[in-house]
């Protein structure tokens, strides 16, 4: 069982682009254990699968498909509390991002924010790590806008994404994308991404300074101290290493093993003895999670998604697939 948990401050900007929009979001609100807009302490936790609720639900209320990016809005460095503090008194915009990557579990436990670099483009996105497939549309329009704003802050508002990437497909109406990025906007896509050049990440960070307190190495200890009470157990730890290994296609024991800092002997053991399980059927589950999520919230063809999960041929993940989920891909993403 999971514990991935949020903090209340990812809610920021739901009541009110709900109101706006005329729908009270109370009752929705409520029916995923939120506390009552009176009750509001930006740093309590709340499960990770409750802002993803109450995103589609009132996606669905309010009939706006692009609810998500209304809530981005309403979301500037500031929501992410101690952590957009560090961000913003980082010495470079590289240094930031890096920053966000390496502590994200201190605003959303459940996720990784991942920036990489090739061709010299950099695409900066959020992966999303809850068990099963749930609809993460939503979640992605808030992740991107908010890493949109953020960049913006650092690099100065007439900055523009050189474009931007959503794994859902394209909407009837894209003109509120094109209003929010002001940029090339493609849909379909493996993941949902920020991209730009990356010797912007090289850039001096044009938001230092405006947290007040210009002492960074003083800001990054209390999110450091603040990080310890939030780590996750052998499980999380694994499941999130051996995630990000398939991802990368560099899955293997060895890999695993290194990356958890720990020998091969003690890594089966541990299986063993702490999820009652072995390294290939551990890694298969997490595959199989991995494959499911990619069919409900992307296009991709079923070929490409076994390639990125590793497997030599459709054939392969198909049968994979329907030993652990009792249907085949095609079947699934048709109800999925």
């Amino acid at each position: 069982m999971t514990t991935h948990s949020v903090r209340l401050a990812s809610f920021d900007g739901i009541r009110e682009s709900a109101l706006e929009l005329g729908v009270d979001p109370e009752p929705i609100f409520r029916s995923n254990g939120l506390p009552p807009a009176g009750e509001y302490n930006p740093d309590a936790r709340i499960p990770y699968i409750a802002l993803i609720n109450t995103l589609n639900r009132l996606a669905e209320a309010t009939r706006t498909p692009h609810f998500g990016l209304l809530v981005a809005r309403r979301q500037p460095l500031t929501t992410m509390g101690l952590l957009g503090a560090v961000a913003a008194e980082a010495p470079t915009v590289g240094q930031a991002i890096a920053d966000i990557g390496d502590h994200l579990k201190v605003h959303i436990n459940g996720a990784r924010a991942i920036c990489e670099v090739e061709k010299e483009i950099a695409t900066w996105r959020v992966a999303v790590d809850l068990e099963g497939a749930p609809d993460l549309k939503q979640k992605h329009l808030l992740s991107v806008g908010l890493g949109f704003n953020i960049l913006r802050q650092l690099l100065g508002p007439g900055w523009l994404p050189s474009r931007v990437q959503f794994d859902h497909a394209q909407p009837e109406d894209v003109r509120p994308y094109k209003q929010f990025f002001r940029c090339p906007v493609l849909f379909g896509q493996e993941f949902s991404c920020l991209c730009f050049p990356s010797e912007l990440l090289q850039r001096t960070n044009g938001d230092k300074g405006v947290s007040g307190c210009s002492d960074y190495g003083q800001l990054k200890s209390a999110l450091e101290i603040s990080e310890q009470s939030l780590a996750g157990g052998f499980a999380a730890t694994f499941q999130n290493t051996t995630r990000e290994a398939i991802e990368q296609g560099t899955l293997s024991l060895d890999h695993v093993a290194a990356a958890l800092d720990m020998s091969r002997r003690t890594l089966h053991r541990r299986l063993h003895e702490e999820l009652g399980t072995n390294f290939r059927e551990a890694s298969d589950k997490i595959r199989i999670q991995l494959g499911m999520k990619y069919i409900r919230n992307t296009t991709l063809p079923l070929s490409d998604i076994a390639d990125i999960l590793g497997y030599s041929e459709l054939a392969a993940f198909s049968r994979a697939f329907k030993r652990k989920v009792g249907c085949s891909p095609k079947q699934w993403r048709a109800v999925a």
